[in-house]
């Protein structure tokens, strides 16, 4: 319970600063990042606000930001904070690459769909 408050303390403070002197944000979203695969949703729901923020307020971070929440997004277990990062990544991958990219990560984290069976003759 007290790491879990003191998890959520840290967010807050590198949040304030990371907005009070956007120089350090560059240094800072990745930092905090590391939080959205963390169990504990609370402070991952902080984080990927957090992240929506910057990328709204600090354009110039957002190729290097959008990489990071895709190298890890296979990782997030919280059904909140995946979610919000879907919209993140609809929103702010302005390229055909990064759609690209956004795409096959997304298909790879969910993994195969079964839309339908596949007969045993081979024909569905």
């Amino acid at each position: 319970e007290g790491a879990a408050e003191h998890r959520h303390m840290l967010v807050q403070a590198i949040h304030r600063c990371a907005m009070d002197f956007p120089d350090v944000a560059g240094a800072a979203v990745p930092l905090l990042m590391s939080f959205l695969v963390d169990g504990e949703s609370t402070s991952g729901l902080d984080v990927i606000h957090f992240v929506r923020e910057i990328l709204e307020t600090n354009r110039k971070l957002q190729p290097v930001v959008l990489g990071r929440l895709l190298d890890i997004f296979g990782q997030i277990r919280s059904s909140r904070v995946c979610s919000c990062g879907l919209w993140i990544l609809g929103e702010y991958s302005n390229t055909a690459e990064e759609v690209g990219r956004a795409l096959d990560v997304i298909k790879e984290s969910v993994g195969r769909l079964p839309f339908y069976a596949v007969a045993e003759d081979g024909v569905a």
